[in-house]
């Protein structure tokens, strides 16, 4: 299968990658079409069962009362008349509370609700045979003597077995009413959820998939910069038109669906732009400082600038953060634009067809197929990302619902990774790693970090606040190897197409892996979903990293600082 797969024209190769991602899509909206469905049961539960079970048996409540009242006006009443008429109405009592009580077992679906009423059911019928075996006997007697024989032969009975027996009924479908109605809720916000999801995943896979191979060979011939600076002033443009918008006029989900279109495209033109120019911007032999210093601005900024958002936005809104973006966007491409560096335009004389762009893509391909080390650094990385992406979900599902956990606990993972990366980064940029030693130690790292996953959610909470910050401190140091060893071995020629294709194996493997954590998610325990995702990156690490660990090695053993 593997050789007819890779026999495959390149064509055909990307037809059947981009149309998995397509198909990747609409399972998705299918899995939030089955959301709606359950959030349908649920409601169906809530208004078709327990609201109609309250409402009966509410009025089986009222029906019996007034069977009691009637009871004492059945043996006070003396005149034929006024007797004959509190018969008939005792009997019409009796008759209404079990024409309900027939009805609500008509309702019943559930084992306990069941039990309950069913042994209401015999303390009433036991209390209606008692009562017709006394009731002449209550009339006959003088009136100054009723209350009390009434009092010890119903009054007791009544108290001590129909009220708990009908209260039993009435709080079940009480609570199971709130746990209808709760569970409706839950399933609406996760139908939802799921809806904004499979289209916001579909908007990002799309453009994260085309975008970086339809421009990549053109990136690859001509100048860079023009490309990172005109995504950053677009970026610009367009978030200063949605802030406009918003401060104008009313929120549209379907604008913000095509915003969010536009925001991934230019996300994905940006990313590769800059992937494909940075590794030019840093001195030689400096690449691991670079990389070090780029390494520890993102969490930094990520920690620094989450409660500010939040801040702005009940402060400000949002249509004013999106004024203040477009102006640091624009910042930015200001200052991108004053950029020197020297870089070559091959297309000079040249137009740039579809003929071209197959050439340069298949150029790239066998390029990738011949650097052993390259693939198989790209296929870990793809998967060991893929895993941590999917079962980020299932982390927060377990923060929600574990016991002596919750949401906000989880949210101090990031600060734990935050401290653990800044430490790791610092100490990289001021130690070397010797050179003979990289793979050794990046190997170590990746096992250390599977492992860890492992054990996450089986670990105290503070040993899971250690174990996220040994897994920033050691995964930052993998990664400024990494990505230092890597995009100095790629020849800048072939820059933009790698990092292209690259990014299409991670988008690839992210929307494969996350059907397949979900779906493990819904059968398994957390903590055993995420040990086995754990697991899983682990042998893969086996069979990529080590397997191919001279090739993988004498990428990571280049010199790389004098």
């Amino acid at each position: 299968m593997r050789k007819r797969f890779l026999d495959l024209r390149l064509g055909a190769k990307l037809a059947i990658g981009f149309g998995f991602c397509l198909a990747l899509s609409v399972v998705i909206a299918i899995a939030s079409y089955a959301g709606f469905r359950e959030l349908k049961r649920d409601l169906d539960i809530l208004t078709d069962q327990s609201l109609e079970g309250v409402g009966i048996i509410s009025n089986v409540d009222t029906a019996i009362n007034e069977f009691r009242t009637t009871q004492f006006r059945y043996a006070m009443h003396k005149d034929a008349e006024d007797f004959a008429r509190m018969a008939k109405l005792e009997q019409e009592h009796v008759a209404e509370a079990q024409r309900l009580l027939d009805k609500y077992e008509e309702n019943i679906t559930q084992p306990e609700d069941r039990k309950n009423f069913d042994k209401l059911q015999k303390t009433w019928d036991a209390y209606v045979e008692s009562w017709n075996s006394i009731k002449e006997k209550a009339h006959s007697l003088d009136e100054t003597h009723i209350a009390d024989f009434l009092e010890e032969q119903t009054t007791k009975k009544f108290e001590e077995e129909v009220v708990p027996d009908l209260g039993a009924v009435v709080t079940w479908n009480e609570n199971e009413g709130q746990r209808a109605k709760k569970q409706a809720a839950r399933t609406l916000a996760t139908s939802i959820e799921e809806v904004i999801t499979a289209l916001l995943i579909a908007i990002n896979i799309v453009p994260s998939f085309l975008i970086p191979l339809v421009l990549s060979p053109l990136m690859d011939r001509l100048p860079r910069k023009p490309f990172l600076v005109g995504g950053d002033t677009v970026n610009g443009i367009l978030f200063a038109l949605a802030g406009f918008y918003l401060l104008h006029f009313h929120f549209s989900y379907v604008g913000y669906l095509f915003f969010s279109l536009l925001l991934s495209s230019l996300s994905a033109f940006d990313s590769l732009a800059y992937h494909s120019i940075y590794p030019k911007l840093i001195p030689s032999g400096f690449e691991e400082k670079g990389y070090a210093v780029s390494g520890m601005v993102y969490p930094v900024v990520q920690v620094v600038m989450a409660p500010v958002a939040a801040l702005l936005l009940d402060t400000i809104g949002v249509g004013n953060i999106l004024l203040i973006q477009s102006v640091l966007s624009l910042l930015a491409a200001l200052t991108e634009s004053r950029i020197c560096m020297a870089e070559t335009n091959s297309m000079a004389g040249k137009f740039f067809s579809f003929s071209l762009w197959f050439t340069d893509m298949k150029a790239a391909a066998s390029y990738l197929r011949c650097e052993k080390g390259l693939l198989n650094i790209f296929s870990y990385m793809a998967v060991t990302n893929g895993v941590a992406g999917s079962y980020a979900p299932i982390l927060v599902a377990f923060f929600r619902t574990a016991p002596g956990f919750s949401v906000a606990m989880y949210s101090f993972f990031s600060f734990a990774e935050f401290a653990g990366r800044t430490l790791g980064g610092i100490l990289h940029y001021n130690f070397k790693i010797p050179s003979k030693r990289r793979f050794s130690f990046a190997f170590f790292v990746y096992q250390t970090y599977e492992m860890m996953d492992m054990l996450l959610l089986w670990l105290p909470y503070p040993l899971m606040l250690i174990n996220r910050a040994i897994c920033g401190f050691l995964g930052i140091n993998s990664a400024i190897m990494r990505q230092a060893a890597v995009q100095r071995h790629i020849p800048d020629e072939y820059r933009a197409r790698l990092n292209a294709l690259n990014s299409v194996l991670d988008a690839s493997v992210f929307g494969i892996l996350s059907l397949l954590v979900g779906a493990l998610g819904e059968v398994l325990d957390y903590r055993i979903c995420v040990t086995l995702c754990g697991a899983f990156a682990s042998i893969v690490c086996w069979a990529t990293i080590w397997r191919a660990r001279r090739a993988v090695g004498n990428i990571y053993h280049q010199q790389c600082e004098t």
